[in-house]
């Protein structure tokens, strides 16, 4: 048997509408770290609670009750839900809580989900129909591991979680293909920029302990400007016309 989570956390101030969601939630279990910077808190509710409300809770114990301390808390939840629950029913209310929920634990599994279907072959089955790509066939079975331990573990069904593959949308694969171009350009030209700027300060430095010289003292090229650059070619090509003219002479 598990307390009230009011009985445990007494003094923890919510906003009303998570004091209403937590208020019949029991916490079964607190356990804490050998090195004692991370608390594990398990509850169970006989209602669903969504992942963005388990993080605001978890946000508001560190907050509260400890202020300034490198202190991590993950709430474990779990929920005693009716039989009339099937995976479809399920999936119909949790769905989007599911997805933030991959979104904070894998980038990858999340932007594959994103664009998943579900298909409910039975009661207790669960079929994702992912994007044909390479990303979705490599982290395939991980997303199965989690969606089963979600469906089953959390919500107590005894649900079967399956994956098929279907042609990715042209349009949407075109779009995400060029972003990721996009982000291979930026990433490669910030590369190169790094390297420019230590491959200078490397040279300067080889070349003060090889003369000598005081780096503080040294004289540094001025940059040349563009008026400068224009002016300086303008009169070269005068010089130029005049020893030509003198020659001619």
């Amino acid at each position: 048997m598990g307390k009230r989570f009011k009985e445990v956390f007494p003094t923890l101030e919510l906003k009303k509408e998570l004091d209403i969601l937590y208020s019949d939630a029991e916490v079964v279990k607190i356990s804490n770290t050998s090195s004692g910077d991370r608390l594990r808190v398990y509850i169970r509710a006989p209602h669903i609670i969504e992942k963005q409300d388990v993080y605001a809770l978890e946000r508001e114990i560190v907050r509260q009750l400890f202020p300034g301390a490198a202190m991590r808390v993950s709430v474990q939840e779990s929920f005693e839900l009716s039989g009339s629950y099937t995976v479809q029913a399920l999936m119909n209310v949790y769905s989007d809580s599911i997805l933030e929920e991959f979104k904070h634990y894998n980038q990858f599994d999340y932007l594959t989900l994103y664009h998943a279907d579900y298909e409910f072959p039975g009661d207790d089955e669960l079929k994702l129909v992912l994007d044909d790509t390479l990303v979705a066939r490599e982290h395939k079975d991980d997303i199965i591991r989690i969606f089963e331990k979600i469906l089953n573990e959390r919500c107590g069904l005894s649900a079967t979680v399956t994956a098929d593959f279907k042609e990715p949308n042209e349009s949407r694969a075109r779009a995400h293909s060029e972003h990721k171009i996009k982000e291979e350009i930026l990433r490669i030209r910030g590369s190169s920029a790094g390297e420019e700027k230590d491959t200078s300060e490397t040279e300067t430095g080889v070349a003060v302990l090889e003369t000598g010289a005081d780096p503080s003292t040294e004289t540094k090229p001025v940059p040349e400007s563009a008026a400068d650059k224009t002016d300086r070619v303008n009169k070269e090509e005068s010089r130029g016309r005049s020893k030509s003219t003198a020659g001619r002479n």
